[in-house]
């Protein structure tokens, strides 16, 4: 009987002791929570003070670095080619030329044709008007060489027939432009006004020859080499006019030159 007394006052006791135990082992495991928490934030403050901006840094991270555009700019002073609206040179021209002609006398006439070539040098000046109309000018110098055979010895009693003339002439060209980069191709249409200086002819009455006006329809280019200068060339047919019953006169050719722009 003692000895079942003591095993029930020794369980009684454990009974009553268990519940206090708990609860120290959980105080104890709070304390400890508690001392980690303490030293974290020891430590945090301690690199705040090291480092104040960090802490801004963390909560206000920096917005993304923006891409710089790359600007080009064009240097001062650079034009694209044949941009200005003047721009001019000098050409050199060769020209077929034809003269038919019809000799009358009182008994008989007689018709027949004469060819020759002649040489020109000008000035010019081009306005660009629009992009793709251009006007050109060209104050120049203009042979004009024809000669023949008649028949019937109609030539001043000769069958050797020839003229030469000499003419100062002004032409004004409407250009129309197919393209406009560097390479311009173009159809035009010129008319001209020629004075003649000099007149030598042994089948013309001298004393007869005055302006004429000179219709040309034409084609040609311009060539832009660099940014203010080109190389230009042309092909026309001129119409004398107007025509007369005895002579019908027209030539063919070309010319080649160099313009700069102002």
């Amino acid at each position: 009987m003692k000895t079942q007394q003591k095993k029930i006052l020794r369980n009684q006791k454990l009974t009553a002791v268990r519940p206090w135990l708990a609860i120290a082992l959980m105080t104890a495991i709070l304390m400890d929570a508690q001392h980690v928490v303490a030293d974290d934030a020891v430590k945090a403050s301690e690199q705040t003070e090291l480092n104040p901006g960090a802490t801004l840094v963390a909560q206000n991270p920096a917005p993304p670095a923006k891409k710089k555009r790359r600007v080009v700019r064009k240097k001062k002073g650079a034009k694209s080619s044949g941009s200005s609206r003047w721009s001019g040179g000098v050409l050199l021209g060769y020209m077929q030329d034809t003269m038919d002609v019809k000799l009358t006398s009182s008994s008989s006439s007689e018709s027949f044709s004469k060819t020759g070539a002649g040489i020109g040098l000008g000035g010019f000046a081009d306005y660009a008007l629009l992009p793709y109309l251009r006007l050109r000018g060209i104050l120049g110098y203009e042979q004009f060489k024809a000669s023949g055979t008649s028949a019937q010895n109609r030539c001043t009693g000769s069958s050797a027939c020839n003229t030469e003339i000499n003419y100062v002439t002004f032409t004004a060209w409407a250009r129309y432009l197919i393209m406009t980069k560097r390479f311009r191709p173009w159809l035009g249409l010129g008319i001209g006004w020629y004075f003649p200086s000099s007149v030598t002819s042994n089948t013309l009455d001298t004393t007869a020859v005055s302006t004429a006006t000179v219709l040309s329809p034409g084609l040609g280019f311009d060539y832009w080499m660099k940014a203010n200068w080109y190389f230009t060339a042309q092909f026309e047919y001129g119409m004398f006019l107007p025509p007369s019953d005895e002579v019908t006169t027209k030539s063919l050719g070309g010319r080649v030159g160099v313009g700069f722009t102002f």
